[in-house]
């Protein structure tokens, strides 16, 4: 092509073929001064204003967007036109987008089918039945109407095909499964294509225990498995139990969001009769529930169980340590605080000191708990974190062991060997441990709760939440009388 320039006008000639074409436009030039970003900022804008005005119209839950485009679940029809600005309705852009599964699963269960006609655990059969029947299922309700007790029957029925986890240790052991860490071999909260294949090769179903536990990043794993594989999942929870110590806050409403419905096949089932502890405990975790303020039995000055559960990490380390001197042994080893290492897994500087280790008295039978995740997620995890230990032997290496359980239920002993120096890099004593740490777990012995008028006296934002901790420490019992208060 050749150009040619006269003044204001430009003139172009291009041959197609045998012929020749000629252009000629009028040019007028200006000189700008200002960036073209501040156009493209008010342009965009311009287009999230109206989008925002159109999502508003269709109502509903927005589930995926883009400049121009909403889906949005449960909402209304709009009118649509084919004037410049107006509305039109069209199809997923499939090719640009990867998440119209994922998409499709938030608009299939945007709402619970629930199952009132059930609300007893004697009835484990017909659940059982509708689990069998549907896509999967929810089993919720508070603490002590046998939950667990039925997932943990409805797994023995699946047999080997069922992959029993949930987020902690002592949750793992009450359905005879493992942690989800553990079983899905997860390195940096991730889980590889590998073992994705490793559990649909083993597995059909999957039962998920202590489900309110389960953070964002735990679910988006179990949202991926089912999501690859297509099992059956059984969640089970109570939603009334502290959600897990995230950095975002609102998860009042957790077992409503698509992705828990995605991976109970919308379906849900609410026990609500009493079970596992007696009606003077259920009576009184009822009223903690509903606002009012318990007064238990104080623990006399001198008295200490061996059993506790705190709000603070200082209430905490204060307890082990007068707990920790107590019990000590005539043989016991001296460590000393732990001093932080450079870019630690707790992300400590180096040169300070480790704020949740202490010093302490090492010896045979002190009971401790992992605070690292050890594996390479080829094989099974060396180390998961909130496990439960007892110290076996001292020595220049110190050996923990816990009880596990294999893929076919059956208990066995693990042992974990630290240098005597990097003890507390690994462990943490536990006579005393958070609230948070000791859900999941059903304490049969004495135990104490400190720190209870700070839990009760929560200001107006933390309402809820220090609801959750009082309900949650209580209903670790079997017995109310098995519970002392320190204040």
């Amino acid at each position: 092509m050749n150009e040619y320039q006269d003044g204001t006008w430009s003139y172009s000639e291009e041959k197609m073929g045998d012929r020749t074409y000629y252009v000629a436009k009028y040019v007028r030039r200006y000189e700008n001064f200002e960036s073209a970003l501040p156009w493209y900022i008010q342009i965009n804008d311009e287009a999230n204003i109206r989008l925002y005005d159109m999502v508003e119209k269709m109502k509903g839950r927005l589930v995926y967007r883009k400049v121009d485009l909403a889906v949005c679940a449960d909402g209304v029809a709009i009118e649509t036109d084919d004037t410049i600005g107006g509305y039109k309705e069209a199809t997923l852009p499939i090719k640009m987008c990867g998440q119209k599964r994922g998409i499709m699963n938030a608009i299939q269960y945007a709402k619970w089918n629930k199952i009132y006609h059930i609300c007893d655990s004697d009835k484990a059969d017909d659940i059982y039945d509708i689990f069998e029947k549907s896509d999967g299922l929810m089993i919720c309700g508070r603490a002590g109407t046998g939950k667990s007790y039925v997932g943990r029957m409805i797994a023995e029925r699946l047999g080997n095909q069922c992959l029993r986890i949930a987020p902690t240790h002592k949750a793992g052991l009450n359905i005879r499964g493992r942690t989800i860490h553990g079983a899905l071999r997860l390195v940096r909260g991730r889980i590889s294509k590998k073992t994705i294949k490793m559990i649909e090769k083993e597995y059909k179903y999957v039962f998920v225990d202590e489900a309110s536990m389960v953070g964002r990043d735990l679910l988006r794993v179990l949202y991926e498995l089912k999501r690859q594989t297509d099992m059956k999942f059984l969640i089970v929870g109570d939603l009334r139990q502290l959600p897990p110590v995230e950095k975002e806050l609102g998860r009042d409403d957790y077992f409503n969001t698509s992705v828990m419905k995605y991976l109970a096949g919308g379906q849900i089932v609410e026990l609500r009769e009493r079970k596992r502890y007696d009606e003077e405990l259920w009576n009184v975790a009822e009223s903690i529930w509903d606002g009012e303020k318990y007064i238990g039995q104080e623990l006399p000055d001198g008295k200490y169980t061996k059993k506790n559960i705190c709000y603070l990490n200082d209430t905490r380390k204060r307890v082990n340590a007068i707990l920790n001197k107590k019990y000590k042994t005539e043989d016991a080893v001296w460590l000393n605080q732990l001093m932080s290492k450079d870019g630690g897994e707790d992300g400590e500087e180096e040169g300070i000191l480790d704020d949740a280790t202490q010093p302490m008295w090492l010896y045979v039978g002190l009971p401790v708990i992992a605070r690292r995740n050890i594996g390479d997620g080829e094989k099974e995890m060396e180390l998961i974190n909130n496990e439960y230990y007892t110290v076996k032997s001292v020595g220049e290496e110190v050996f923990c062991a816990c009880v596990r359980v294999d893929k076919n239920g059956e208990e066995f002993e693990h042992v974990y060997a630290v240098k005597l120096e990097e003890f507390q890099r690994y462990f943490l004593m536990n006579y005393c441990s958070t609230v948070h740490k000791s859900q999941g777990e059903t304490i049969a012995e004495e135990f104490t709760i400190w720190d209870w008028d700070m839990m009760s006296e929560m200001e107006d934002d933390k309402e809820v939440f220090g609801k959750k901790l009082r309900y949650t420490a209580v209903t670790r019992a079997k017995a109310l009388k098995n519970i002392w208060f320190r204040r």
